[in-house]
């Protein structure tokens, strides 16, 4: 078990301890930041009734529970972290486990005196120890900024808590269905949902403005984001919520392990329907082999952006009757939802896109490293055999991958401008609604075409290049104005470059440029691609 261990650790040296690391900066870094916009004690009461007044706000950051410095960054930091915290777990769990399952390299483990489920039980324990890591490096960042002891090691626990219950779920995944890449999809579903579950009950919660909080309504409730947010490390201090984590991602593994016991190997519970003898005509070609291949995917990574579609218009009435007449509090509205619309409903609907928006830049990204999996596995050197160039291969891959991201935002459009239509009949905002998604294409396309070009001359580094440079356009990006960096590093995220759809006069001129941008890169790894060989 120690080598297999060892053997895990030294595949993760490098991705685990940057993951914790930027993750815990984040609170030493909003500190400063809050201190700065917020200012006096006096100024912050006002600007957070404010936000407990807009419910768009509030389903974006979460439950605000007062106006002490600490109490603000947990309040504006920790859904985000919470977000991060889930997805590290899943794809560890997944990776190892399933991933190596699906690539042969559990069955050479298994020939050696390595019982069935050592692969797993080793990765739950890596997984416990680089969650409590995470918390413990919130704990002490939260410590450096000055916050109150006793509150920055329950708020570093509530981390951890919410890693190890989706480290659980994701192991149950990972025995649910029949590969990586399916349970990587169904991990980020599952973590994205848990937030936004969260954020309607968040929204819908009973506003307290003599105590500057919010009592979160029955949808928090049942989703461990909203379970963890109920620990108020700086304020109730409810440390019981930890057990119900703690509990749920035991409950999780424990029924993986035995599904991992009693399976056979390559196996799932949800089975993979057989392919036919024969392809159709409409397959026979390497655009519609890779456009097959990334379909299944495309289609779950629509629905996260149809529940972002539904989380937009569904809110919307809640929106519009909310409002803050002071110029002031609405600029700091708007930097905390991402958006700089003229109202602060087009201001919700621009956030909510923004997030869209990384969603499908995150299914391009994923779909390109599939491109990675198939040379990886053998399969792309099956087609290559054929009459098919490699340039050939890459492009219709590539351009399969950025589709996925693209039917993302368009998810996100259509479903935002029915729900519109369905509880704002008077406000025509249909044709806004899908543009604010058409808006996010370039950005989708610019990680897509980056993550080609690592393909293409850094294979081994692939996944590292692509799914790093997206958390860190999203850190400076659309939380760059609550992190307080500077203009010029802000603009330098492709998604700081959309323009604000719905809004007055939205800028296209940052959106033309980072899509030449994304054609060049995508004439890059071509080019690079016609150089090397392939690699296994």
């Amino acid at each position: 078990m120690i080598a297999v261990l060892r053997l895990q650790l030294r595949r993760d040296r490098v991705q685990l301890p940057v993951w914790i690391v930027l993750t815990s900066a984040l609170w030493l870094v909003s500190a400063q930041a809050i201190r700065t916009e917020f200012g006096s004690p006096d100024t912050a009461g006002r600007l957070l009734d404010a936000v407990i007044a807009n419910p768009g706000v509030v389903a974006v950051r979460g439950l605000p529970d007062g106006v002490r410095t600490d109490q603000l960054v947990f309040f504006q930091v920790f859904t985000f972290v919470a977000i991060l915290a889930g997805l590290m777990a899943t794809f560890l769990v997944t990776r190892h486990v399933r991933g190596d399952e699906e690539r042969g390299r559990l069955e050479v483990l298994g020939a050696t005196p390595v019982g069935r489920s050592t692969p797993l039980r080793v990765v739950l324990v890596l997984g416990v120890v680089a969650e409590v890591v995470l918390g413990v490096g919130s704990a002490l960042a939260m410590l450096l900024a000055g916050f109150d002891t006793g509150g920055s090691w329950l708020a570093g626990a509530t981390v951890a808590g919410v890693g190890l219950a989706f480290l659980g779920v994701g192991a149950l995944l990972g025995q649910l269905l029949p590969t990586g890449r399916a349970a990587n999809s169904a991990g980020v579903v599952v973590v994205v949902g848990a937030y936004l579950v969260r954020a309607v009950g968040d929204a819908l919660g009973t506003p307290d403005l003599t105590r500057h909080t919010i009592a979160a309504a029955w949808p928090s409730f049942v989703t461990p984001i909203g379970w963890a947010e109920q620990v108020s490390p700086f304020r109730e201090q409810r440390a019981g919520w930890l057990v119900a984590l703690v509990a749920l991602g035991a409950v999780a593994a424990t029924v993986a392990l035995v599904l991992q016991r009693d399976r056979d190997l390559g196996a799932s519970l949800v089975r993979e329907r057989p392919g036919r003898a024969t392809a159709p005509r409409m397959l026979r070609s390497s655009a519609a082999l890779a456009w097959r291949l990334h379909a299944p995917a495309a289609v779950a990574w629509a629905v996260g952006g149809g529940v972002f579609g539904l989380f937009a218009g569904g809110l919307s009435g809640a929106i519009r009757d909310a409002g803050a007449g002071d110029a002031g509090i609405q600029q700091v509205l708007r930097a905390l939802a991402s958006g700089g619309s003229s109202s602060l409903t087009d201001t919700f609907v621009v956030a909510v896109a923004g997030m869209a928006g990384v969603l499908g830049s995150a299914a391009g990204v994923q779909g390109v490293l599939r491109m990675r999996g198939e040379e990886t596995e053998g399969r792309a050197e099956a087609v290559l055999a054929t009459p098919v160039a490699r340039t050939r291969w890459l492009l219709a891959s590539v351009a399969a991958a950025a589709m996925s991201g693209v039917v993302v935002a368009v998810a996100f459009g259509v479903v935002a401008a029915v729900t519109f239509a369905a509880t704002l009949p008077a406000d025509a905002r249909g044709a806004s609604s899908l543009l604010a998604g058409i808006a996010q294409v370039p950005a989708i396309a610019f990680f897509t075409g980056l993550t080609a070009v690592a393909v293409a001359v850094v294979p081994r580094a692939a996944a590292v290049v692509g799914w790093g440079a997206l958390a860190l356009a999203y850190l400076i990006g659309p939380l760059g104005s609550l992190l307080g960096l500077a203009d010029a590093v802000v603009h330098l995220s492709p998604f700081t470059q959309t323009p604000s759809v719905p809004g007055p006069d939205p800028q296209w001129g940052g959106a033309v440029v980072v899509l030449v941008i994304a054609v060049l890169l995508g004439g890059t790894a071509v080019v690079a691609m016609r150089r090397r060989e392939l690699t296994t």
